[in-house]
């Protein structure tokens, strides 16, 4: 899946692609920018794909579980609908993290350009759920919201990162191993 993956915000994860970095000037090296056009799409496909996983999972990069919903946001039993979900003004939460709406989840993309690949989120608030902060009121004292069928008014919120986008070790070998087959099918001249 490619498509843009702009919003104004630039969100920017530091992992170690040295062996990857490799791979890919092997790729152009024997096959030119073409082949190593295919490797980036195989590797957008691979990390796409495992950021999904961890959505699922609700894990970081590195295995390690997100940090839970707070009880507010999880609700009451009178807050629940028939199916046991968390309604807040239309919204069912449920208890998955970062999935209230499935907004976040499906603006999960990547897009390959001359010589990059872009991997991310093309959601202006997907910096937030990555890193986490505090969010201030722009106007007044407080920030007004709705929380656990309640109407909160609050100085700040901080919210805690939950990544999301990164490549772990897996995903590192697993982009090697896409890289070799791609390179193995381009120096034999196969399609």
């Amino acid at each position: 899946m490619s498509e843009p993956v702009a919003s104004g915000v630039t969100l920017r994860v530091k992992a170690d692609t040295r062996e990857l970095e490799d791979a890919l000037d092997k790729l152009t090296k024997t096959g030119g920018d073409s082949l190593m056009q295919a490797g980036l799409k195989d590797l957008g496909e691979i990390f796409l794909n495992s950021m999904r996983q961890r959505f699922a999972a609700e894990v970081d990069p590195e295995g390690r579980p997100w940090a839970p919903l707070q009880a507010a946001y999880l609700g009451t039993a009178s807050d629940r609908d028939k199916n046991g979900l968390v309604t807040t003004r239309g919204v069912k939460h449920g208890s998955k993290i970062l999935q209230a709406s499935g907004g976040l989840f499906k603006s999960l993309v990547y897009q390959v350009g001359p010589g990059q690949l872009v991997l991310g989120s093309n959601e202006i608030y997907a910096a937030m759920r990555q890193w986490g902060g505090t969010i201030l009121p722009r106007r007044g004292e407080t920030l007004v919201f709705w929380l656990g069928g309640k109407l909160i008014h609050a100085k700040k919120v901080v919210t805690p990162g939950r990544a999301f986008v990164g490549l772990s070790a897996s995903d590192r070998k697993e982009g090697l191993e896409a890289l070799a087959d791609v390179y193995e099918a381009g120096w034999s001249g196969a399609p």
